[in-house]
């Protein structure tokens, strides 16, 4: 009998298992704001993916409308300070210095969805691949760390969470580019 390489956790079981984690700083942390259930309309989800012509079934889009990124931090990586897809919509619509693409008009085909230092979070609108980016990477170097936004999520709690090895979530989470996920284990 062959052994089977552990799945990545789900999004049920990452939940569960950082309330165990984070319980004991519950005093000093909002141990409920994880990844809760999304109660937000369904209207501004819509005028956003009509805004930045997403697919209806994107992986990225189906997590948002399930869970509240407001406010959101998932180790380190930043994804809402107070209205995520407000936010989204103008950090990808910015004109002047402070575009997180350079000068001239936004490659159409990129959305910036999350930072950290020194990472940039790039949604890839065609193929909802996932790519992290750091402002000397030139955009003929970039390449996916996973093939949609649930799995890099499940990827990061996975690696965090259960201590795995980063060798394993890279190829449970079929990362293109492996020198980001190596660095979480620097």
């Amino acid at each position: 009998m062959s052994k089977e390489k552990n799945p990545l956790c789900s999004m049920e079981e990452l939940q569960i298992k950082l309330k165990e984690r984070m319980l004991p700083m519950a005093e000093y942390l909002e141990i409920d704001s994880f990844l809760l259930k999304n109660n937000i309309h369904q209207e501004p989800i819509q005028e956003f993916q009509e805004k930045f012509q997403l697919h209806p079934k994107s992986v990225f889009l189906n997590f948002v409308r399930q869970y509240d990124l407001n406010q959101w931090e998932f180790f380190n990586i930043w994804f809402g300070r107070e209205n995520y897809l407000e936010e989204l919509i103008e950090i990808n619509t910015a004109t002047g210095w402070d575009c997180w693409w350079g000068e001239g008009e936004r490659p159409s085909e990129w959305l910036m969805i999350a930072q950290t230092d020194p990472y940039t979070f790039l949604l890839h609108r065609q193929t909802d691949k996932i790519y992290a980016i750091t402002s000397d990477d030139k955009d003929t170097e970039w390449q996916a760390i996973a093939p949609n936004f649930e799995q890099w999520v499940r990827g990061i709690g996975t690696y965090y969470i259960e201590k795995r090895d980063i060798e394993e979530v890279i190829c449970l989470v079929q990362a293109e580019n492996k020198k980001y996920w190596r660095e979480l284990n620097t």
